[in-house]
């Protein structure tokens, strides 16, 4: 490194150290964040911590992760006036709000608007004030732009006019002075006013000095005045002025935050004064991006020590300065030069500062501001360092991804160690070490050594004869045990070398453990980290492993360090939050970067204890060195809020609380959701909140519950009665043991009231009653005719007995049978038979079942015998019998039968039948399909058990029960049809089951005649199944799955039918075309997931506005259609627009993540605009288009010119690509020549269009359409291509450079360098010949991968040129960072430094800039020789413009490189010697 530059960049690190980094963090609340309106005119902060922001259209409050516009609500402006110039908070839930044109009081627990003016008529309409100032007592006090001064009562009771100040006083501020006396400031004026009199006492403001902003009490009894002039005091006791300013600054506001340091906002300038410094502090503003501190005009300090600043056109800006317990910080911002700001480990001495970092180690000398990186031979630059351990006087020890090293802290040189020889220990990574007595301690990917430098004696830690593998951590405590942690590992090696494992002596499910952190904090108590359970202790009196996190409350998954800070207190580093715990007095606080800390995510072992200095702490954003016994005094004011309840009512109705806590809520019965919003006052923290709540009823109190991230909770459908709700959240870290509450009661219907009910149950008793005594009598009744039935059939069982026309008797005195054979089953011609009973021929499968029947009653067992079996007949065919008989009369003494008769039947036939019949039986109760038969009333008589399942009753309730009960009336067809045919038919028909379902069914229906009686016989089979399939693809062919609404094709087949409708009936119609603007960002930031929900959701409010003549459609993306099928006014058109856009500016809760959209919408009416359904659909379009062009959020009606426009687009597009397919486009060049030796030392390329007929024309006028339809990067590889072509032909040497310009689309290509690397090795240009021209906008977008790309470039030799400098915001720490060769000066600022100092200034500043990094700066657009002078003079190396050269084609610029002399050329070289 040149000493030059060397003495540039220490220059360059002064101006940015005299700049305090004070933010440690910020945020920005803007369009993207619900703040609509970016015009900022007054800002304040209630008791809750949340800020209200009056803007130019709208008041909103801002909570952490909501922004809700109040003064707008439901479609409803509750103020008369948006443009919101003052704000105070009173007492009571209360905001006094001054709007342009009235005094308002905004009750906010009642959401309740009132006019100053209707309270006290006297203070008359149009009054309003710049600025509340409240007093000590309470009282507010203003004055109106009109110069009425006025004084309100704390209570409201009163409102006294104390005095009239002159009219042309614009007045601004009033403040009341500690003895009693009125001070009111205006636009030109400072007057003291006698309170009791009103009259004006003196004036302390020559308007003469400049203009007045605001006042400041001063800590010494005087008054701070902001001006343009600067920042001046006032005496109080003197009444004197300053002469001239303390600070010569236009200071625009002035404020005090809670340490008494006072604040001051000027032009694009922010300082800090704190009490003890002689002057204020220059506080840098690194947030830059979308807000600039030169918008900001108003600044707040709140009470959390939070800086609001409001823009006039961004928006607001709030950040949190560096806690006073910051004592140095270490980032890229403070440090541009620091490679890598993840820090793994650390180390400090009075003078320098080393970090284990990305790439290597980093060391920095805080006094001086001398920075540099130490080179670890053999560790890349995607290396790690890992950890530093100091050894002797001057050498630090470290570890990293390819072993060990020592380092010379003298020299900042290094060498790589080989420990005890080992030949590959640059192999291993070293994660830690630990210095033991004379031994280090080496944990290392693989194994974990001990080290003894002296004797360079290297030991592997082993256990039963086997490596520990998986060690982390390795501790001596205060006994001398060494204890060691890692993956399922904790235990510890005592004084005689046994070891003691604590995890195994704990139940299998807790043993899993990777201990990271291992802190001895007494004799018999050990901290142990475990990730992902937190923080423990292990005792060793109790032996049991404690779970500490939970039991202190921290937030505290992953303990990343610890140590002990003034013996009993404990500083823990976890991912998020840094703790400071008291051991003895138990209690704990936490911080993070809201708190002041300034980083966060802290690194595992980042961590070193600088005796004298503080503690050294790293993390992936920088390191850190603290003072903790600073930390107790910062004051945490964090709360968990209960932002606001809406009810929602039937009928679309919303009730909405915005201080709920202030008292009991009623929700009314015809309720259907109440919606509760959970917000923090963190507001500059935007990520999700850990809430719990528990809701309680009747002081029954609930169960406390984890809360989601997405803060907001939803009952529906509570019993009414008295509910409580509390809130839990953290504090500082902590668990919060308070909550906040709310109260509300859900009331009753008129029958849900307790008497009602009452009264309801009495009644039911005595109809159940009276029901148990009618089933009592019919019990009764049916009981006799049981009775007498089972008479009856008894004598019609012996009538059948006796009356066979086939009868037997039987002997037992010869065992012989006589039988009547009326069925010819003994002989062809016998009348009767008589035979031996034994010579019965039966089938040898029924013999022992008719003996053991027949035995039975023969013996007295049963009181008949009966049996069917199968009998050969004489023929000796098989014929089925069935025999009945009983005993005629039985022995006396052993009761066996003497005698039987009885009868038999010959029933073959009616078996056949019987089998026939069961077979049918079974397949018909087997049926897949319903089957039902119905008599002639069409009343169900036999149902099989798929009739039963598919119509959802049982077969008893559907036995007798009209088949027509079950058919539904949406049937094409009709019962009494059905059964008025004769014939079977066939078709679709729709049934309602038992339950209420509508089942789609196939039926088939036959008829058949039985005993004179027809018959139908129902087959069925349920076909919903195979008609939802049908309904799903229609629909899938008609809807878009996603949301529902209709589908492209559908909508516009339903836009012709009601266009022809319209047609016929002389209606006018429209269509809204409807865009999400920055859909996409939201899609490919957050993922399609979380894209879909929003258009769900974006989908539902939409159809919440449709009304009966409106159709919706998704169109496709983002896009939504509405159709208004008939409207009357214009007006109604307007309206619904307005509804839409105020629907979709709602905030949309999606995954845990708030996102603020804009839409943007387009109409066109019919028939006006179009005839045709498809260009009414464009031309919505086209209207939609135009919206954007207006800046997005808006509606467009279309007007024909836009179609022409439209027109003009799509030829341009033609052109430009028919220009390049015809070879029309042409490269121009215009030389670009060094000031110093007067040669031409490159050429810039420009492109060309040549339409027939006329002279080239400039490309510009196609380039936005180029990048807008993806063009550009086909235009931009052409250009290039040809230019590297034809300047190549030229021969110029390599110390002439080619510089073509690039875009921003083809600059962020990841194949831009192999591209432009094959462009060269085609042309055989130098790569050191080719510069690529990219403008500032481009190089700051994406930082990384400009990064990236630049150093690519670098790697390839080309040079970088950045184009239009100034014109853009740069961030000078990453300009110096980027591989950057030129610097070319726009001629924007070029054409007029001669004639204004401003742009010469810039010039000078820029040129200044350029030298000191090292750059080549060239100046664009000079024209004439005052221009070139003047460049000359600064040392301006190079120039481009008119006065040299015109652009010239590349046959021109040819010949006028060979040309001896030209007009430019004697122009230059005049100039050159003027």
């Amino acid at each position: 490194m040149t000493k030059r530059f060397w003495g540039a960049w220490v220059g360059l690190w002064a101006l940015l150290l005299s700049l305090s980094v004070e933010a440690s963090a910020y945020r920005l609340f803007g369009v993207q964040e619900g703040l609509e309106n970016q015009t900022v005119w007054s800002l304040a902060e209630d008791g809750s911590g949340l800020l209200w922001v009056g803007t130019e259209d709208g008041l909103y409050r801002l909570g952490d992760r909501i922004s809700r516009r109040v003064d707008r609500q439901n479609g409803q402006r509750l103020l008369d006036n948006s443009l919101i110039q003052a704000l105070l908070p009173l007492s009571g839930q209360r905001l006094l709000i001054s709007t342009s044109t009235s005094l308002v009081i905004y009750h906010v627990d009642e959401n309740r608007m009132v006019p100053l003016a209707q309270r006290f008529p006297e203070l008359g309409a149009g009054a309003d004030t710049r600025d509340f100032y409240q007093s000590a007592d309470g009282d507010v006090w203003f004055a109106t732009e009109d110069g009425r001064l006025y004084r309100l009562a704390s209570d409201l009771s009163s409102l006294t006019q104390v005095g009239l100040l002159p009219n042309e006083g614009r007045w601004r501020q009033v403040w009341w002075d500690p003895d009693g006396d009125l001070w009111v400031l205006g636009q030109y004026q400072l007057w003291k006013v006698n309170i009791t009199t009103g009259a004006l006492v003196e004036s302390h403001w020559d308007s003469a000095t400049g203009t007045l902003y605001r006042m400041q009490a001063s800590d010494s009894g005087g008054l701070w005045i902001a001006s343009s002039r600067g920042l001046f005091q006032l005496d109080l006791a003197t009444q004197k002025l300053t002469a001239s300013p303390i600070l010569e600054e236009e200071v625009w506001d002035i404020q005090r935050d809670p340490t008494g340091a006072l604040w001051l906002l000027g032009r694009g300038k922010l300082w800090r004064w704190h009490s003890g410094d002689r002057e204020p502090q220059l506080q840098s503003t690194p947030w830059g991006g979308r807000f600039r501190t030169a918008s900001a005009d108003q600044m707040l300090v709140d009470s959390r020590q939070r800086i609001w600043l409001g823009s006039r056109n961004e928006g607001v800006l709030g950040f949190r300065p560096l806690a006073p317990f910051v004592r140095e910080l270490y980032q890229q911002s403070l440090w541009p030069q620091m490679g890598s700001e993840t820090v793994w480990h650390l180390y400090a001495d009075e003078d320098e500062r080393y970090m284990a970092t990305t790439g290597g180690v980093q060391w920095f000398h805080p006094k001086s501001g001398r920075h540099g990186q130490i080179s670890l031979p053999g560790l890349t630059q995607t290396g790690e360092a890992w950890s530093l351990l100091p050894q002797g006087t001057h050498t630090l020890l470290v570890g990293t991804t390819r072993g060990l090293y020592q380092i010379d802290r003298r020299t900042h040189r290094a060498e790589p160690l080989n420990p005890g020889g080992l030949a590959d220990f640059d192999k291993r990574i070293v994660y830690a070490m630990v210095s033991d007595g004379d031994g280090i301690w080496l944990l290392t990917d693989t194994f974990t050594y001990l080290w003894q430098p002296n004797g360079d004696r290297l030991t592997r830690l082993e256990m039963e004869g086997q490596p520990v593998l998986g060690a982390r951590n390795v501790q001596r405590d205060r006994q001398g045990r060494l204890w060691i942690g890692g993956e399922d590992l904790l235990g510890y090696w005592d004084r005689q070398g046994q070891f003691h494992s604590i995890l195994a002596g704990l139940p299998e499910a807790s043993r899993q453990h990777t201990i990271s952190m291992i802190l001895p904090i007494s004799e018999d108590q050990v901290l142990f980290g475990s990730f992902g359970r937190g923080l423990w202790q292990y005792s060793d009196r109790s032996g049991e492993m404690t779970e500490l996190g939970k039991h202190w409350g921290l937030q505290c998954d992953n303990p990343n360090f610890g140590t002990l800070w003034q013996q009993q207190q404990l500083l823990l580093g976890c991912d998020r939050y840094l703790y400071r715990i008291d051991l003895r007095r138990n209690v704990t606080i936490g911080l993070d970067q809201f708190d002041g800390l300034a980083v966060s995510r802290f690194n595992e072992g980042a961590l070193f204890n600088a005796p004298g200095l503080g503690v050294f702490i790293g993390s992936v954003r920088g390191a850190v060195l603290l003072a903790p016994d600073q930390f107790t005094a910062t004051k945490s004011t964090e709360q968990a809020l209960i932002e606001s309840v809406t009810v929602h009512y039937d009928g679309g109705e919303r009730e909405l609380i915005l201080q709920p806590e202030a008292g009991n809520i009623p929700v009314r019965a015809d309720y259907h959701m109440v919606s509760l919003q959970f917000a923090s006052n963190r507001l500059l923290d935007p990520t999700p909140k850990a809430f719990e709540y528990r809701l309680s009823r009747e002081g029954h109190r609930g169960e406390r519950l984890p809360l989601p991230h997405h803060g907001n909770l939803i009952f529906s459908r509570l019993p009414p009665g008295h509910y409580g709700l509390e809130l839990f959240g953290t504090r500082q870290g902590l668990k919060d043991p308070l909550s906040t509450q709310v109260q509300f009661t859900v009331e009753a219907y008129w029958w849900q009231l307790a008497s009602v009910r009452w009264g309801g149950s009495v009644l039911l008793l005595l109809l159940l009653w009276a029901i148990v005594r009618r089933w009592q009598r019919r019990e009764a009744t049916s009981r006799a005719a049981l009775e007498a039935l089972d008479q009856s059939q008894r004598e019609l069982e012996l009538a059948l007995a006796a009356s066979g026309a086939n009868t037997w008797h039987w002997r037992s005195s010869d065992n012989r049978l006589l039988a009547r054979d009326g069925q010819r089953l003994f002989g062809p011609d016998a009348e009767e038979a008589e035979l031996a009973l034994g010579h019965l021929q039966i089938h040898p499968a029924d013999h022992q079942a008719v003996r053991r029947a027949w035995l039975s009653h023969i013996n007295g067992e049963s009181d008949r015998y009966e049996a069917r079996y199968r009998q050969a007949d004489f023929s000796g065919q098989w014929r089925w019998i069935w025999a009945f008989g009983q005993a005629v009369s039985r022995d006396p003494s052993s009761g066996k039968a003497l005698t039987m008769a009885g009868l038999y039947k010959d029933i073959t036939h009616s078996r056949q039948i019987e089998q026939e019949h069961s077979l049918f039986a079974q397949a018909f109760e087997h049926a897949a399909e319903g089957a039902l038969i119905l008599d002639p009333d069409w009343q169900v008589q036999v149902c099989n058990p798929a009739a039963v399942s598919l119509l959802q009753t049982t077969a008893s309730a559907l036995i007798g029960v009209p088949f027509e009960q079950f058919w539904d009336s949406k049937s094409k067809i009709t019962p009494s049809e059905l059964q008025q045919r004769d014939t079977p038919w066939q078709g679709e028909i729709l049934l309602r089951s038992a339950e209420g379902e509508t089942l789609s069914l196939f039926l088939n229906i036959s008829t058949m005649i039985t005993e004179g009686q027809r018959y139908s016989v129902l087959m069925f089979a349920d076909i919903s199944e195979r008609k939802r399939a049908e309904r799903d693809l229609a629909r899938l062919a008609n809807f878009d799955p996603l949301t529902g609404l209709a589908n492209r094709t559908h909508f516009s087949r339903h836009l012709g039918e009601v266009l022809e409708h319209n047609r016929l009936l002389g209606q006018t119609a429209a269509l809204m075309f409807l865009d999400l603007d920055r859909f996409k960002q939201i899609n490919d930031t957050y993922g399609h997931g979380a894209g879909d929900s929003l258009l769900v959701e974006a989908a539902r409010r939409l159809q919440a506005l449709q009304g009966t003549r409106r159709g919706l459609c998704r169109f496709g993306g983002d896009e939504f259609l509405v159709l208004v099928s008939c409207y009357e006014q214009r007006a109604e058109l307007v309206a619904l627009a307005q509804r839409i856009l105020d629907s979709l500016s709602q905030p949309f809760e999606v995954n845990g993540h708030v996102f603020y959209l804009s839409t943007s919408v387009g109409i066109a009416c019919w028939p006006g605009d179009a005839k045709q359904p498809e260009t009414l659909i464009k031309h919505a379009d086209l209207a939609m288009y135009r919206a954007k062009e207006k800046g997005r959020g808006q509606y467009c009606f279309y007007v024909s010119r836009q179609s022409d426009e439209a027109g003009n687009l799509l030829q341009m597009d033609y052109q430009l690509r028919q220009a390049m397919q015809q070879n029309r486009l042409e490269m121009y060049y215009q030389p670009i020549a060094d000031t110093g030796s007067r040669k031409v030392v490159g050429f810039e390329a420009l492109l060309r269009c040549f339409e027939p007929g006329t002279e080239s024309t400039p490309i510009d006028r196609f380039i936005d359409l180029a990048e807008s339809n993806g063009f550009i990067i086909t235009l931009d590889r052409w250009a290039l291509q040809r230019a590297c072509e034809e300047f190549s032909r030229w021969s110029l040497g390599r110390e002439v450079v080619l510089s073509v310009n690039v875009s921003a689309a083809h600059f962020h290509q990841s194949d831009l360098v192999s591209f432009i690397d094959g462009v060269l090795r085609r042309t055989g240009l130098a790569p050191r010949q080719l510069c690529l021209e990219i403008t500032e906008r481009v190089l700051m977008r994406q930082m990384g991968l400009a990064r990236r790309q630049l150093q690519a470039l670098r790697r390839l030799g080309v040079q970088v040129a950045i184009d239009d400098f100034g014109t853009g915001y740069s961030s000078l720490a990453y300009l110096s960072q980027l591989e950057v060769d030129h610097l070319k000066i726009d001629r924007s600022f070029t054409k007029v430094m001669t004639e204004d100092e401003t742009h010469a200034a810039i010039v000078r500043t820029i040129i200044g800039l350029g030298q000191n990094l090292g750059m080549t700066v060239v100046a664009e657009g000079v024209e004439n020789n005052a221009q070139l002078a003047f460049l000359k003079e600064q040392g301006c190396q190079r120039v481009q413009g008119f006065l040299l050269a015109r652009p010239m084609s590349a046959e021109a610029c040819y010949q006028w490189l060979h040309s001896p002399v030209t007009p430019a050329r004697e122009a230059l070289a005049s100039a050159w010697s003027d």
